[in-house]
């Protein structure tokens, strides 16, 4: 039963994707992949190369901020497993992983890493939650605004709560028990629940930490800079099949498909994600459901499926250390 559980999510991302290439006409979509230009493709891989590269350096100053100091390489192998097992899971739930590979390898209090990586997702979610809610006002009438900011609001509600979890001693420690719950089956995070009232104090002070404005500015700047770069690749990917978009269309396409992906709780949004941009495009830009589906399977083999094979290669480093 706990086995079918953890595959069920899989088989509904897959057979969610199948159908959409498959009334998207199968045949029409491998044509448009055949003959996609490798110049934009190649172009898009390096965008993506330059995203990771901000990435990592983004969660090694914040782990840098709290006297979490590690060789740069270190820091890579640990935050490309991490966004790998985060990018496989329903609504991205195993970010916490990335502290517990910390604690495992470095020795790192994973309540002392831990708020690193909730500073990273709030500041992914305001960049995401602010570009879909400036962009959708120049987007033709025909998408329905109301069914954006309805997505928005309830990031924005997670988003409240996850400042108030951790913004006090006994929020957190609370916040720790649905953690160590959800997150049971790690034998090493099952080992930690005697630990969960210190632990908790440990994450209020961290977390406190990032409250200077430098380090929130410099942050979402990046952050902003990373979401720019994913709206370029979306570009290219149209580019290479031979289709020109409006690119604040596809920046502001992009946030939208992620979070509706989170919400649907599947794997990495697999399914869900292009479902909702292959909807979008054919609405607003008047393409074949194949131009749309061909695009956006070429924007996640150059986003997410090399996230996924960075990191499943970081996976083997890791379990050789």
């Amino acid at each position: 039963m706990e086995r079918m559980k953890r595959i069920l999510p899989i088989l509904l991302s897959v057979g969610l994707l199948g159908a959409v290439i498959y009334f998207s006409d199968a045949r029409s979509v491998a044509s448009a992949l055949r003959s996609a230009d490798m110049r934009f493709v190649a172009a898009g891989l390096t965008l993506w190369a330059v995203g990771v590269a901000l990435r990592i350096e983004r969660w090694n100053a914040l782990l840098k901020h709290v006297r979490i100091v590690l060789p740069f390489r270190d820091v890579a192998t640990t935050f490309l497993a991490g966004f790998y097992l985060s990018n496989i899971t329903p609504g991205k739930a195993g970010d916490p992983i990335r502290a517990v590979m910390l604690k495992r390898t470095q020795g790192v209090s994973f309540s002392q890493a831990l708020p690193s990586i909730i500073i990273e997702r709030m500041a992914d979610l305001l960049a995401m939650m602010s570009i879909a809610s400036v962009g959708i006002l120049f987007l033709p009438p025909v998408i329905p605004k109301r069914y954006v900011y309805g997505i928005v609001a309830v990031f924005a509600t997670i988003l409240f709560v996850i400042v108030l979890a951790v913004s006090s001693q006994r929020r957190a420690q609370t916040f720790l028990r649905i953690v160590h719950r959800v997150f049971s089956f790690v034998p090493k995070i099952r080992s930690l629940e005697s630990r969960i009232g210190s632990s908790s104090v440990k994450i209020t002070e961290s977390f406190a930490s990032y409250r200077s404005p430098r380090v929130l500015a410099k942050t979402f700047a990046i952050t902003a800079v990373l979401w720019f770069l994913e709206g370029g690749i979306g570009v290219l990917a149209f580019k290479a099949i031979g289709v020109d978009v409006p690119y604040l269309w596809v920046l502001t396409m992009v946030p939208i498909a992620t979070l509706a992906g989170v919400l649907s709780l599947l794997p990495g949004g697999i399914g869900s994600s292009e479902l909702v941009g292959v909807v979008f495009f054919v609405t607003v830009l008047g393409i074949t459901p194949a131009q749309a589906t061909a695009a956006a399977l070429l924007a996640r083999l150059m986003s997410y499926w090399m996230y996924v094979l960075a990191g499943s290669l970081s996976m083997g480093v890791m379990k050789r250390i």
